[in-house]
Protein backbone atom coordinates (compact mmCIF):
# COMPACT_ATOMS: atom_id res chain seq x y z
CA UNK A 1 0.00 0.00 0.00
CA UNK A 2 1.50 3.38 -0.94
CA UNK A 3 0.96 6.49 1.03
CA UNK A 4 0.72 9.62 -0.20
CA UNK A 5 0.32 13.00 1.71
CA UNK A 6 -0.53 16.23 0.20
CA UNK A 7 1.81 19.56 1.46
CA UNK A 8 2.27 23.09 0.25
CA UNK A 9 6.37 23.72 -0.25
CA UNK A 10 5.94 26.28 2.32
CA UNK A 11 3.75 24.60 5.47
CA UNK A 12 6.83 22.54 6.57
CA UNK A 13 5.03 22.62 10.17
CA UNK A 14 2.07 20.46 8.64
CA UNK A 15 3.80 18.41 7.10
CA UNK A 16 6.11 17.31 10.11
CA UNK A 17 3.26 16.96 11.86
CA UNK A 18 1.37 14.25 9.99
CA UNK A 19 4.82 11.97 9.17
CA UNK A 20 5.27 12.26 12.77
CA UNK A 21 1.78 11.14 13.56
CA UNK A 22 2.07 8.25 10.35
CA UNK A 23 5.54 7.01 11.65
CA UNK A 24 3.70 6.04 14.92
CA UNK A 25 2.04 3.53 13.26
CA UNK A 26 4.60 2.12 11.03
CA UNK A 27 3.07 3.41 7.94
CA UNK A 28 5.55 5.25 5.87
CA UNK A 29 3.97 8.53 3.70
CA UNK A 30 5.24 9.74 0.49
CA UNK A 31 5.13 14.08 0.60
CA UNK A 32 3.22 15.12 -2.71
CA UNK A 33 4.31 18.98 -3.48
CA UNK A 34 0.89 19.99 -3.41
CA UNK A 35 -0.82 22.39 -6.25
CA UNK A 36 -0.62 25.90 -5.47
CA UNK A 37 -4.47 27.47 -6.27
CA UNK A 38 -3.33 31.37 -6.80
CA UNK A 39 -0.33 30.27 -9.07
CA UNK A 40 -2.38 28.87 -11.81
CA UNK A 41 -3.32 31.17 -14.67
CA UNK A 42 -6.52 30.92 -14.56
CA UNK A 43 -8.53 30.07 -16.60
CA UNK A 44 -7.63 26.81 -16.64
CA UNK A 45 -9.03 23.70 -18.61
CA UNK A 46 -9.28 21.80 -16.06
CA UNK A 47 -11.72 23.60 -14.22
CA UNK A 48 -14.80 24.91 -15.65
CA UNK A 49 -15.84 27.85 -13.96
CA UNK A 50 -19.21 28.61 -15.14
CA UNK A 51 -20.10 25.01 -14.12
CA UNK A 52 -18.69 25.80 -11.13
CA UNK A 53 -20.94 28.84 -10.42
CA UNK A 54 -23.92 27.22 -11.71
CA UNK A 55 -24.26 23.53 -9.26
CA UNK A 56 -21.80 24.68 -6.48
CA UNK A 57 -23.45 28.48 -6.17
CA UNK A 58 -19.97 29.52 -5.79
CA UNK A 59 -16.88 31.98 -7.92
CA UNK A 60 -13.83 30.04 -8.42
CA UNK A 61 -11.76 29.74 -5.02
CA UNK A 62 -7.88 29.04 -6.66
CA UNK A 63 -7.21 26.85 -2.88
CA UNK A 64 -10.17 25.01 -4.07
CA UNK A 65 -9.26 24.28 -6.95
CA UNK A 66 -5.41 23.84 -5.86
CA UNK A 67 -6.81 21.10 -3.56
CA UNK A 68 -8.75 19.02 -6.13
CA UNK A 69 -5.88 18.86 -8.60
CA UNK A 70 -3.46 17.87 -5.92
CA UNK A 71 -5.76 14.87 -5.46
CA UNK A 72 -5.94 13.92 -8.96
CA UNK A 73 -2.04 14.34 -8.85
CA UNK A 74 -1.93 11.71 -6.08
CA UNK A 75 -3.81 9.88 -7.99
CA UNK A 76 -1.45 10.02 -10.70
CA UNK A 77 1.49 8.97 -8.68
CA UNK A 78 -0.43 6.56 -7.35
CA UNK A 79 -1.11 4.76 -10.74
CA UNK A 80 2.89 5.10 -11.59
CA UNK A 81 3.63 2.90 -8.81
CA UNK A 82 3.28 -1.04 -8.90
CA UNK A 83 0.70 -0.88 -5.54
CA UNK A 84 -2.70 -1.82 -5.80
CA UNK A 85 -4.08 0.43 -2.80
CA UNK A 86 -3.00 3.99 -2.08
CA UNK A 87 -3.37 6.00 1.22
CA UNK A 88 -3.98 9.62 0.20
CA UNK A 89 -4.38 12.05 2.73
CA UNK A 90 -4.10 16.07 3.79
CA UNK A 91 -1.23 17.42 5.57
CA UNK A 92 -3.56 18.23 8.74
CA UNK A 93 -4.83 14.24 9.57
CA UNK A 94 -3.81 12.24 12.71
CA UNK A 95 -4.79 8.44 12.66
CA UNK A 96 -5.73 6.42 15.56
CA UNK A 97 -3.35 3.87 17.14
CA UNK A 98 -4.24 0.86 15.67
CA UNK A 99 -5.17 2.23 12.06
CA UNK A 100 -2.66 -0.15 10.70
CA UNK A 101 -4.64 -3.01 12.10
CA UNK A 102 -7.99 -1.67 11.05
CA UNK A 103 -6.59 -0.83 7.16
CA UNK A 104 -5.60 -4.36 7.44
CA UNK A 105 -8.37 -5.64 8.59
CA UNK A 106 -10.46 -3.27 5.69
CA UNK A 107 -8.67 -4.94 3.20
CA UNK A 108 -9.63 -8.28 3.95
CA UNK A 109 -13.24 -6.75 2.22
CA UNK A 110 -11.80 -4.92 -1.12
CA UNK A 111 -14.08 -6.82 -3.07
CA UNK A 112 -16.45 -4.65 -1.82
CA UNK A 113 -15.17 -0.95 -2.25
CA UNK A 114 -13.56 0.60 -4.40
CA UNK A 115 -12.88 3.55 -2.11
CA UNK A 116 -12.87 3.57 1.20
CA UNK A 117 -13.36 7.01 3.82
CA UNK A 118 -11.48 7.05 6.66
CA UNK A 119 -12.41 10.68 7.92
CA UNK A 120 -14.84 13.63 7.34
CA UNK A 121 -17.07 16.07 9.27
CA UNK A 122 -20.60 15.69 9.78
CA UNK A 123 -23.03 12.71 10.52
CA UNK A 124 -23.16 10.87 6.69
CA UNK A 125 -25.49 8.15 8.59
CA UNK A 126 -22.95 5.18 8.43
CA UNK A 127 -24.78 2.17 8.14
CA UNK A 128 -22.84 -1.06 9.32
CA UNK A 129 -22.59 -4.03 6.71
CA UNK A 130 -19.61 -5.79 8.23
CA UNK A 131 -17.83 -5.57 11.45
CA UNK A 132 -13.85 -4.68 12.03
CA UNK A 133 -11.38 -5.10 14.65
CA UNK A 134 -11.43 -2.82 17.74
CA UNK A 135 -15.02 -1.92 17.80
CA UNK A 136 -14.42 -0.11 14.04
CA UNK A 137 -17.43 -1.64 11.42
CA UNK A 138 -17.17 -1.30 7.58
CA UNK A 139 -19.93 0.95 6.69
CA UNK A 140 -22.43 2.54 3.97
CA UNK A 141 -22.97 5.91 4.47
CA UNK A 142 -26.63 7.27 3.44
CA UNK A 143 -25.73 10.93 3.65
CA UNK A 144 -22.62 13.22 2.72
CA UNK A 145 -19.54 13.05 3.67
CA UNK A 146 -17.76 16.54 3.74
CA UNK A 147 -14.08 16.49 3.91
CA UNK A 148 -11.77 14.25 2.20
CA UNK A 149 -8.72 14.41 4.83
CA UNK A 150 -7.89 10.79 4.14
CA UNK A 151 -8.81 7.62 2.38
CA UNK A 152 -8.08 4.32 0.84
CA UNK A 153 -8.46 3.74 -3.25
CA UNK A 154 -8.06 1.53 -5.30
CA UNK A 155 -6.27 1.39 -9.03
CA UNK A 156 -9.51 0.99 -10.63
CA UNK A 157 -10.74 3.96 -9.13
CA UNK A 158 -8.21 6.09 -9.51
CA UNK A 159 -7.75 5.40 -13.42
CA UNK A 160 -11.55 6.48 -13.53
CA UNK A 161 -11.32 9.49 -11.40
CA UNK A 162 -8.49 10.66 -12.59
CA UNK A 163 -9.76 11.33 -15.93
CA UNK A 164 -13.43 11.43 -15.17
CA UNK A 165 -13.41 14.17 -12.35
CA UNK A 166 -11.68 16.82 -15.00
CA UNK A 167 -12.86 19.66 -15.92
CA UNK A 168 -13.59 20.64 -12.03
CA UNK A 169 -17.06 21.73 -11.53
CA UNK A 170 -17.50 20.65 -7.67
CA UNK A 171 -15.00 20.80 -4.87
CA UNK A 172 -13.29 17.76 -4.59
CA UNK A 173 -15.33 16.13 -1.23
CA UNK A 174 -18.42 16.74 -3.04
CA UNK A 175 -17.28 15.06 -6.42
CA UNK A 176 -15.70 12.16 -4.45
CA UNK A 177 -18.69 11.49 -2.91
CA UNK A 178 -20.83 10.80 -5.93
CA UNK A 179 -19.19 7.60 -7.00
CA UNK A 180 -21.73 5.88 -8.17
CA UNK A 181 -21.93 8.07 -11.06
CA UNK A 182 -19.12 6.59 -12.24
CA UNK A 183 -19.67 2.66 -10.85
CA UNK A 184 -17.72 2.58 -8.62
CA UNK A 185 -18.40 1.42 -4.99
CA UNK A 186 -17.76 3.35 -1.48
CA UNK A 187 -17.91 2.69 1.73
CA UNK A 188 -16.45 3.75 5.12
CA UNK A 189 -14.75 2.92 8.04
CA UNK A 190 -17.06 3.88 11.40
CA UNK A 191 -15.90 5.23 14.03
CA UNK A 192 -13.86 7.53 11.43
CA UNK A 193 -10.43 6.10 12.22
CA UNK A 194 -8.22 9.57 10.80
CA UNK A 195 -9.25 12.44 13.04
CA UNK A 196 -8.28 16.11 10.93
CA UNK A 197 -9.50 18.32 13.41
CA UNK A 198 -7.41 17.30 16.23
CA UNK A 199 -4.82 20.66 15.77
CA UNK A 200 -3.98 24.62 15.71
CA UNK A 201 -3.95 24.84 12.35
CA UNK A 202 -6.08 27.29 10.26
CA UNK A 203 -7.76 26.22 7.05
CA UNK A 204 -5.90 26.79 3.87
CA UNK A 205 -8.69 27.26 1.64
CA UNK A 206 -10.57 30.45 2.53
CA UNK A 207 -14.02 30.89 0.82
CA UNK A 208 -15.62 34.05 2.00
CA UNK A 209 -17.44 36.22 -0.17
CA UNK A 210 -17.21 34.13 -2.97
CA UNK A 211 -21.13 33.08 -2.82
CA UNK A 212 -23.27 33.96 -5.94
CA UNK A 213 -26.65 35.60 -5.02
CA UNK A 214 -29.19 33.80 -3.36
CA UNK A 215 -31.75 34.16 -5.86
CA UNK A 216 -29.01 32.48 -8.75
CA UNK A 217 -28.22 29.65 -5.75
CA UNK A 218 -31.53 28.78 -5.18
CA UNK A 219 -32.59 28.18 -8.65
CA UNK A 220 -29.72 26.13 -10.02
CA UNK A 221 -27.64 25.09 -7.17
CA UNK A 222 -30.72 23.58 -4.79
CA UNK A 223 -32.04 21.46 -7.54
CA UNK A 224 -29.08 20.21 -8.31
CA UNK A 225 -28.37 19.42 -4.74
CA UNK A 226 -31.80 17.36 -4.06
CA UNK A 227 -31.12 15.74 -7.18
CA UNK A 228 -27.84 14.45 -5.94
CA UNK A 229 -29.32 13.80 -2.27
CA UNK A 230 -31.69 11.43 -4.38
CA UNK A 231 -29.49 9.42 -5.99
CA UNK A 232 -27.61 8.58 -3.62
CA UNK A 233 -29.62 7.61 -1.22
CA UNK A 234 -31.24 5.57 -3.46
CA UNK A 235 -28.06 4.10 -4.94
CA UNK A 236 -26.35 3.76 -1.48
CA UNK A 237 -29.66 2.35 0.08
CA UNK A 238 -30.15 -0.66 -2.45
CA UNK A 239 -25.92 -0.97 -1.62
CA UNK A 240 -26.82 -1.51 1.81
CA UNK A 241 -29.70 -3.74 1.42
CA UNK A 242 -27.79 -6.25 -0.83
CA UNK A 243 -24.38 -5.90 1.65
CA UNK A 244 -26.97 -7.36 4.04
CA UNK A 245 -28.44 -9.98 2.11
CA UNK A 246 -24.98 -10.87 1.09
CA UNK A 247 -23.17 -11.16 4.70
CA UNK A 248 -26.15 -12.94 5.95
CA UNK A 249 -25.83 -15.18 3.57
CA UNK A 250 -22.70 -15.68 4.08
CA UNK A 251 -22.61 -16.08 7.86
CA UNK A 252 -25.64 -18.80 7.41
CA UNK A 253 -23.10 -21.07 5.02
CA UNK A 254 -20.28 -20.54 7.21
CA UNK A 255 -23.16 -21.92 10.22
CA UNK A 256 -24.18 -24.31 8.40
CA UNK A 257 -20.82 -25.84 7.53
CA UNK A 258 -19.67 -25.90 11.11
CA UNK A 259 -22.83 -28.05 12.32
CA UNK A 260 -22.98 -30.41 9.21
CA UNK A 261 -19.71 -31.45 9.52
CA UNK A 262 -19.37 -32.53 12.70
CA UNK A 263 -22.59 -34.75 12.36
CA UNK A 264 -21.54 -36.34 9.29
CA UNK A 265 -18.24 -37.79 11.65
CA UNK A 266 -20.84 -38.81 13.92
CA UNK A 267 -22.84 -41.07 11.62
CA UNK A 268 -19.69 -42.30 10.40
CA UNK A 269 -18.69 -43.31 13.46
CA UNK A 270 -22.07 -44.76 14.80
CA UNK A 271 -21.83 -47.00 11.19
CA UNK A 272 -18.11 -48.00 12.09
Amino acid sequence: MLGLCLNLDHATDRWEYTRENFAKQNIQLQRVSAVVGNELPFPIPEHDAEVYLRWHGKRTVPAEVGCFLSHIKAMHLFLDSEESFALICEDDVSPVNNLEEILTNALGFQDHWDILRLSGFHDAKPQPIAQLKHSHSLCVNLKFLAGTGAYLINRHAASILSERLLPMFLPYDHALDREWLWGLKSLCVNPLPIDQGDHDFSTQIQTRNSKAPWYQRYWTVAPFRVKTKWMRFIHRGSTLIRHRIRFNQEKFAIAMDYRVEPRSACLTMNKA
